[in-house]
This record gives C-alpha cells, sequence and structure tokens, in this order.
C-alpha cells in the first residue's frame, strides 16, 4: 500500500460521494474492526477492509499471509472476492473502505487497484483511515487514472461473432485453397488415419468436433485391417506398432480436450504442461465453487444437477474451440482448452463421487 496526504472530513465524503454520515460511520468502524483480525505475522502490517453494497450489507475481511511470505492476500482482495461469492457484482459496490497503522493513511496496493477496478465503477470512492481514525477519500478513477477494465473486452458472444466472421471470409476462399494446404501438411497426423471421418483433414479445413459415430466406425474398420494376428510373423512388430498408434490416434480425436491440444502441439503450443494454469480471477472462482460443490454433494440427486451444469460449461467450451480452430485463432484455442481441462477435471471428481467421500482426484 502507498500512503496518500490529501484528505476530506467524514462529512465531504458524505457530501461529496452521495454516502449519508451513518453510512460513513459504519464504514469507519467495520474496516478498522476488520484489522484487528488480519493475519500478518511476517509483515507485521495490519490492514482492514470494508465495502458497502447496493443493498445497504457490508463486508469485510483482512490481510492474510503465509509462510511463502511475501506470498499472500491483501485484505481488499479478500473482502471483494467475499463479497463476489456472496452474489456481489459489478456496480453492487457503493464505496470500499479500508484501515491500516500508519499515518497518513495507506492506499490500496496497485494489484488491488485493479482488482476493485474489476468491481467498482470509476466513482466508487475509496476511504482511507489512518491509526487514529483520520480519514482520506479519492475515487477509484483518482487512484487508478487511465485505468483498463473488463468493458474494454468484447464479450464472449462479440468474440465469437467475430471468429464467426473470419470462419466465413475463409471457407470463401474455396476448397480449391483448402486443398493446397492440405497437401503441403505432413502426413501421418491423427487425422490421417481416418480419412472417411476427415477428409479435408484438421481444422481449419474441417470442423474441429467430428461425426463420433463414423470415427469409431472407421477406427474398428482400420484396427481389423491392422491387428497384428492378421500380418506373417516377420511383420507382427511392424504391426503391433501401426495397432497402436491408430489406438492413440483414436483416443486422441474422440475426446475435445485430446483432440484440442493436439490440434495445438501440431502449432508448437503446449497447454497440458503444469505451468499453463488459468489467470481470470472470476473464472478462478467459478471453479473453486464447482470443485466445492462436488465435496459438498450429499446425494445422488444434487450430484446430477451439479453434473447436468457442468456439462453446460463443457459443451460451451466446445462451442468456443470450434469456432477458434476453423478461423485459425489459436490463441483463443490455447486459452479455452486450458478452460475446458479445469471443466474435465471437475468432470473426473463428479464420476469419483462416493457418498460421504465426495468426489474423485483433481488434477490441475
Amino acid at each position: 500500500m502507498s500512503a496518500q496526504t490529501k484528505g476530506h472530513s467524514r462529512h465531504d465524503t458524505a457530501l461529496i460521494h452521495g454516502l449519508s454520515a451513518s453510512e460513513v460511520q459504519r464504514l469507519s468502524e467495520t474496516c478498522i474492526e476488520a484489522k484487528s483480525k488480519a493475519y500478518c505475522p511476517y509483515s507485521h502490517f495490519r490492514v482492514g477492509c470494508s465495502v458497502l453494497l447496493a443493498n445497504g450489507s457490508v463486508v469485510q475481511g483482512a490481510n492474510v499471509e503465509n509462510a511463502a511470505y511475501p506470498v499472500g492476500t491483501c485484505a481488499e482482495r479478500v473482502t471483494i472476492g467475499t463479497a463476489v461469492i456472496q452474489g456481489a457484482r459489478k456496480g453492487d459496490i457503493r464505496a470500499v473502505a479500508v484501515a491500516s497503522d500508519t499515518s497518513p493513511p495507506a492506499s490500496p496496493c496497485g494489484m488491488c487497484r485493479q482488482f476493485i477496478r474489476e468491481f467498482c465503477e470509476l466513482n466508487t470512492p475509496v476511504l482511507m483511515y489512518d491509526k487514529d481514525g483520520k480519514s482520506t477519500v479519492m475515487t477509484l478513477e483518482q487512484l487508478l487514472p487511465m485505468s483498463f477494465g473488463p468493458e474494454k473486452l468484447l464479450t464472449t458472444e462479440e468474440r465469437i461473432e467475430q471468429l464467426q466472421t473470419r470462419q466465413s471470409q475463409l471457407r470463401e476462399k474455396g476448397s480449391k485453397a483448402a486443398g493446397e494446404e492440405r497437401e503441403s501438411v505432413a502426413p501421418q497426423t491423427h487425422y490421417d488415419f481416418f480419412p472417411k471421418t476427415f477428409p479435408d483433414g484438421p481444422p481449419p479445413h474441417a470442423p474441429f468436433s467430428p461425426d463420433l459415430k463414423q470415427l469409431r466406425k472407421e477406427f474398428l474398420q482400420l484396427q481389423a485391417k491392422a491387428h497384428p494376428d492378421m500380418v506373417p510373423a516377420s511383420q507382427k512388430r511392424q504391426a503391433e506398432a501401426l495397432s497402436a498408434r491408430i489406438n492413440e490416434a483414436y483416443k486422441t480425436l474422440q475426446d475435445p480436450l485430446k483432440r484440442a491440444q493436439y490440434l495445438l502441439s501440431l502449432q508448437g503450443i503446449d497447454v497440458e504442461d503444469d505451468s499453463a494454469k488459468l489467470t481470470e480471477n472470476a473464472l478462478l472462482m467459478e471453479v473453486m465453487e464447482a470443485r466445492e460443490a462436488v465435496e459438498e454433494v450429499e446425494d445422488e440427486e444434487e450430484l446430477a444437477a451439479i453434473r447436468a451444469e457442468n456439462d453446460e460449461r463443457i459443451a460451451g467450451s466446445v462451442d468456443v474451440l470450434e469456432v477458434a480452430f476453423t478461423a485459425g485463432e489459436l490463441d483463443e484455442a490455447a486459452q479455452e482448452a486450458i478452460r475446458l481441462r479445469y471443466w474435465m477435471n471437475i468432470e473426473e471428481s463428479i464420476q469419483g463421487w462416493e457418498k460421504g467421500k465426495g468426489g474423485g482426484i483433481i488434477h490441475h
């Protein structure tokens, strides 16, 4: 947190930002109270925070550290994260208040300012209290000028529409260009094993999602011809190797996550590595909530509802991958493949659920 010097009285705060004197008093008391609950055995720098919601309720939080210091979570992010879990969304937070043991008051750090920006309007007042309860107030826009927020990004619908437009443009080039590009691709990719299912090869010349019945039919026919028992003993080893490759190709192409990872690997993009993780805070929170829901489910009926919800997430990711690969948007496809990996991990947990024991092992 960095120090701020310009201050206002509590009365000024109420007049300038539309807060009543009682609301300011409540914010003051709750953020100072929250400061006393801080867990900071390493920095010894206590910070408390409270946010006033549109429905009149107040949510509190404090900074929480751990032995891997300076890794920890600031009070502002703890508080707003708690408010989001309770249902708050952008525009629901009327004011933010923080309290520390410094004088003059300290303001939210840069990371927290960006986090506040995600869920608060630019005119949201941020009240900062020092060790004696004296306050400074600034708007979020004053704390984070020329800021970047979620409204600067395209919505999911706009991104899909943009990708679909590019998809149409690619299709207009005609099958001749697609055939020429197809010929330039090195043979013996997984797709080359199944010419009936993928007559045009991999995306962008073919849909991301194949006809799974046709794929299985062609796989069984191919394995019947390539089975090691169908060749002379002198060719058995080669036949076994070919059969293994066919099996690997089928298992990869019939699974949407493995298929996406394979397509990206052909372009030199690795999204199977542990370092390939989600960075969007809101999405990470949704993943955490989904995992907790599986752990807490008590019967098959609840589990079925959770499975249906996760099936929708998986289907949504596959739709995005469909458009992204067809349009050649590899960065978009890579990010969506990472998301899909989280949803598939939750699916594994659902499948491994046992009453009284929770879900199965979840891989990150």
